[in-house]
C-alpha cells in the first residue's frame, strides 16, 4: 500500500534514505555541540565575574540629605561664564531630548530654568562633561532631580582607579586617582547603590566595566569597597578598595533641588 502524500511505499528503504539520515545527525550534532559551547563560554564567564564581585548581603544605607548640596568649598569654586553655561546647556539639551526613557515625565524648560539659578549645579555639570561623563537626568521627583554619569560603558580615564584616598595610600600599582577625590573635585558624588539601580532601570550600563559605589564606614575599615555591573541582571559586590582595574571605574551624581535658592553674600556689618 502506498502512502497518500508521497509515491514511495511506507518503510521500504531506498538509497538516499541513509544519505539523508546521515545529513540530519550531522547537522543535529553540529547544532547541538555549538550550543554547548556558547553554554561554557557563558558559565565560565559568569564565573569569573561573580567570583571578581561577590553578591554579599549589605545592609541598608542611610537615606541621602537631598537639602545638602555643599560638595565643594566655596573657595573652590569657579562659576562659568556666559558662553560656557551656554554650550552646558545646549550639549545637555541633545542629551536629554536622545534618552527620554531616563527621565519620563520631567520637562527640560523646568530643568533649564532650575539650572540657570544653579550656577553651582552648572559647574559641576560643566566638569562632568569634560572629563567624558556625559551627564543626563536619570531620576526625578517631587523635590529634585538625579543627574549623573550616563555613558554605557566608562570612559579609560575614569576607569583603574581605586575607591579613596586612604586605598591609594596603600595601593602599590599605578592608577589613575581615587574616585571620592576625583567626584568631590567636580562637586558631586559617588553614585550610591539605590541611585545605581534607578539608573540600571533606564538602560543597560556597564556589561564591560563595573562602577565603584558609595559604601558605608563599617565595609570600608575591611579595606573593601561596594561596586555594581550588569551582566544579565545588575549585580552588587564588594571588591578590594585599593585594588585598581582597567575595568572598573567612578560614575559620579549630582542632587538639583527644583526650588534652589542660592545664598547671596551680605558681607559683614561692622561695629561702630
Amino acid at each position: 500500500m502506498k502512502d497518500k502524500h508521497t509515491d514511495r511505499i511506507p518503510n521500504q528503504p531506498t538509497d538516499e534514505d541513509p544519505i539523508e539520515e546521515e545529513e540530519e545527525e550531522k547537522n543535529l550534532f553540529e547544532k547541538t555541540n555549538d550550543q554547548n559551547q556558547q553554554i561554557d563560554a557563558i558559565q565560565k564567564n559568569t564565573t569569573e565575574r561573580l567570583t571578581s564581585f561577590p553578591i554579599t548581603e549589605i545592609p541598608p544605607e542611610k537615606p541621602v540629605d537631598i537639602k545638602n548640596q555643599d560638595n565643594i568649598e566655596q573657595k573652590d569654586l569657579k562659576f562659568l561664564n556666559k558662553e560656557q553655561i551656554e554650550k552646558t546647556l545646549s550639549i545637555l539639551k541633545i542629551r536629554f531630548d536622545e534618552h527620554p526613557k531616563r527621565h519620563k515625565g520631567v520637562e527640560w524648560e523646568k530643568v533649564k530654568k532650575t539650572l540657570e539659578k544653579n550656577r553651582k549645579a552648572l559647574w559641576s555639570i560643566f566638569q562632568m562633561e569634560k572629563e567624558g561623563h556625559e551627564p543626563d537626568i536619570y531620576s526625578a521627583d517631587k523635590e529634585g532631580f538625579d543627574i549623573g554619569t550616563c555613558c554605557q560603558e566608562l570612559s579609560e580615564r575614569n576607569r583603574n582607579i581605586v575607591y579613596d584616598a586612604e586605598a591609594e595610600k596603600i595601593c602599590s600599582k599605578e592608577t589613575n586617582g581615587n574616585a571620592a577625590d576625583i567626584t568631590r573635585s567636580m562637586g558631586i558624588d559617588i553614585i550610591t547603590e539605590e541611585q545605581y539601580k534607578k539608573l540600571q532601570k533606564t538602560g543597560k550600563y556597564d556589561r564591560e566595566t563595573c562602577t565603584w559605589l558609595k559604601t558605608p564606614d563599617k565595609i570600608k575599615k575591611t579595606n573593601a569597597a561596594l561596586a555594581g555591573f550588569r551582566y544579565l541582571i545588575v549585580q552588587i559586590g564588594k571588591r578590594e578598595a585599593s585594588n585598581p582595574n582597567i575595568k572598573v571605574g567612578v560614575r559620579g551624581t549630582l542632587r538639583v533641588l527644583w526650588n534652589y535658592s542660592p545664598i547671596k553674600f551680605r558681607g559683614i556689618k561692622k561695629e561702630e
